[in-house]
């Protein structure tokens, strides 16, 4: 566990341009950046959640290699340290929050380019809810860069009006 201070006496890639004073003694509990994954964010808005707001502090900097990178403080130290080391031990914070924010993308995606590579039929009259009826039908795995997706024991004529 470290304080921003000792954190800010580290750090040579990153322009402050706050007054950061009074958080100084306050300890470093998580960081993102514009490329976390699904589960550092879940991570930092569930963490954020248990700390409340007048216990945490948000600091975002530029950055030049990942555009931006936020940085989460607090000074409730024996709390930080309790997450700290469950995250050592085990990285989600809060599974349910978890699964839920998974399930969430795995449909995004599915809408915005799962169904499409999907669809082995004819796509002329299609119904204009054939996405989520399908979506009701499909499995759904994670695998980098988003989900790899599978429909068993449908029926296409549902798809259509």
């Amino acid at each position: 566990m470290i304080t921003f201070k000792e954190w800010l006496s580290e750090q040579r890639d990153f322009g402050l341009h706050e007054d950061v004073d009074e958080y100084l003694d306050w300890f470093v509990v998580a960081g993102r950046h514009r490329d976390s994954d699904l589960l550092e964010n879940c991570n930092w808005q569930e963490i954020e959640k248990a700390l409340g707001d007048e216990h945490c502090a948000i600091f975002r900097f530029g950055h030049w290699a990942v555009g931006w990178t936020e940085l989460m403080l607090s000074d409730l130290g024996e709390q930080v340290q309790n997450i700290l080391e469950a995250l050592a031990d085990y990285p989600v914070f809060n599974d349910e929050a978890y699964s839920e924010m998974e399930c969430e993308a795995a449909y995004e995606d599915w809408l915005s380019y799962g169904a499409d590579d999907w669809l082995p039929y004819d796509s002329d009259d299609l119904r204009d809810d054939w996405k989520d009826i399908a979506w009701e039908y499909t499995r759904w795995e994670p695998c980098s860069g988003g989900f790899t997706y599978d429909v068993d024991d449908f029926d296409p004529a549902l798809l259509y009006t």
